[in-house]
């Protein structure tokens, strides 16, 4: 495992943490509002550094090349959770660093085991039955020999962010994304100039990137990881910590591979029934429109799960979830109403025109990206109240509705757009469901929960109205910059309320920590 050889690596040159004011930084501990602030800086900096490159990577590779290299990183993808054994999660709830540094050490090992295991299965099963599963012609199925290195890949940057995080170091890991983002986005841009622009090149760049990400997130973030691998009885530990949590050996590892299926079904459909290029629009497409909720998602799933799983009540949780739905709906409103009616033409400027498809799929996945939003990071709560069994539940009924609508409509025959426009609204009713499950467990009442949907389907139909009103004048551009400002104006005070809090958050951390120490 990579992050294995980086920590032996760093025992033979001893590396140690980094002094200073550096080092201080990277190891620095805050509040709940000054480290989500933190992650939500990088990983959004890392969003908009991704987002930006979009552009120029529609421009510069075809759709289909891009269609390949999703293919691989879902296959590798689907593999994690056996990688894993979803004991990344366990590092984070793990009661000593002991045990923690043995279960990544323990993930190492499982990973080891399922590359190995993935490289045997692609050489030697025939061609025509890859073709089958991956739906890739015979003439580009070489590319699979990327899946066992992109599974190492995975694995151990999952491992790496479950230690950062149990560790509180979010600024490593905001580091590491911004890192990871910046490599990616030169990769996919300079090797065109070396490599013909084919899956081939995206799939190189990708992998830098990623591998980038992880060696950053091992300089900044592992040296605590390496001092606790070397103490003494990790194989007790290990032991000890396998057992305790295979909670989510049984329950998490169905859950991951139930939407791991459910991706690949949905994948198959896309590039066997129309085409590789139809699979890297959608893609695009829903990378853009769930960019919002994976910078969200990953923020609250890391802070509040390291919080909440050490110091926090349900009632303390229920009270930061209920202040961040209120912001997120806040948001939201301005947001959706702008791109019912401003999102083709935008994404069309943005990305021209030769991907087919595109600006419509985009469209309909703006329903799934803003449901997505509202369940954000909320998945964790489910391990922090002992809820596992529920959240598997949950993810089954969704993905089996997914493999459905799917399913019929392949047999129905429809066009394209039609289906992304099916899975798109399954998704908005199933992440809406998970949304009631989680409030209802953390205990909010009927009428607050009612009380969410009111008030956000007014506030899309007065923006849609309004946005509406605007276009309707037919005044082209005019309309398209006077919409944009009404937007930032609507979204405006919410985020200087926010960044305000946030400042005050961290100041009082900060105040906190010095009339604490010893004088």
């Amino acid at each position: 495992m990579l992050n294995l050889a980086a920590l032996a690596l760093a025992d033979d040159l001893k590396i140690r943490p980094l002094p200073g004011r550096i080092g201080d930084l990277l190891m620095h501990r805050g509040s709940f509002t000054g480290d989500a602030f933190v992650i939500l800086a990088g990983s959004g900096a890392a969003k908009l550094i991704v987002l930006a490159s979009m552009p120029f990577i529609t421009r510069l590779y075809g759709a289909s090349d891009y269609g390949v290299w999703v293919i691989v990183l879902t296959l590798a993808s689907f593999l994690i959770p056996l990688a894993t054994m979803r004991y990344d999660l366990a590092v984070v709830l793990a009661p000593t660093r002991r045990i923690a540094a043995a279960l990544v050490l323990a993930i190492g090992v499982f990973t080891l085991a399922v590359a190995i295991g993935a490289a045997l299965i692609l050489l030697w099963t025939p061609s025509d039955v890859l073709k089958v599963v991956t739906g890739l012609a015979a003439d580009r199925q070489n590319i699979l020999v990327l899946v066992p290195l992109v599974v190492v890949v995975l694995a151990s940057q999952a491992a790496l962010q479950a230690w950062a995080t149990r560790e509180h170091q979010f600024v490593a890991l905001s580091l590491a994304a911004l890192v990871q983002a910046v490599v990616t986005a030169a990769a996919f841009l300079l090797l065109p100039l070396l490599l013909v622009p084919n899956a081939e090149a995206a799939a190189s760049a990708a992998i830098l990137g990623l591998l980038s990400g992880q060696v950053t997130l091992t300089v900044s973030g592992g040296t605590g990881l390496f001092v606790a691998a070397r103490q003494r009885l990790l194989r007790v530990a290990a032991f000890h910590g396998l057992r305790r949590y295979k909670v989510y050996a049984f329950y998490v590892v169905p859950y991951s591979l139930s939407a791991g299926i459910t991706e690949r079904v949905i994948q198959l459909v896309l590039a066997s029934a129309y085409s590789l290029g139809t699979l890297g629009a959608f893609f695009v497409a829903r990378q853009i429109m769930s960019a919002p909720a994976m910078l969200l998602g990953n923020t609250l799933r890391q802070v509040l799960f390291a919080h909440a799983a050490r110091q926090d009540n349900r009632q303390e949780t229920k009270q930061r979830v209920g202040r961040i739905l209120k912001l997120v709906v806040t948001l939201l409103m301005p947001a959706m109403g702008f791109g019912l009616i401003w999102l083709k033409p935008a994404v069309t400027i943005l990305l021209g025109d030769r991907w087919p498809l595109l600006p419509e799929f985009a469209w309909w996945l703006l329903f799934m990206g803003g449901s997505l939003l509202l369940i954000a990071g909320l998945d964790r709560i489910f391990d922090v109240l002992g809820q596992q069994r529920v959240s598997v539940a949950l993810r089954i009924g969704s993905d089996l509705l997914l493999i459905g609508a799917t399913l019929v409509s392949l047999a129905l025959g429809v066009g394209p757009v039609s289906f992304v426009a099916t899975i798109s609204l399954v998704s908005t009713l199933t992440n809406l469901v998970s949304l009631w499950v989680v409030l209802r467990l953390l205990g909010f009442d009927w009428r607050e929960i009612t009380a969410l949907p009111v008030r956000l389907v007014a506030g899309i139909t007065f923006w849609g109205a309004t946005n509406f009103g605007l276009d309707s004048l037919d005044l082209g551009l005019t309309g398209f910059v006077v919409a944009s400002a009404l937007l930032v104006a609507a979204l405006a005070p919410a985020i200087l309320k926010t960044a305000k809090s946030v400042r005050l958050s961290v100041g009082q951390s900060r105040q906190s920590a010095s009339t604490q120490k010893p004088k």
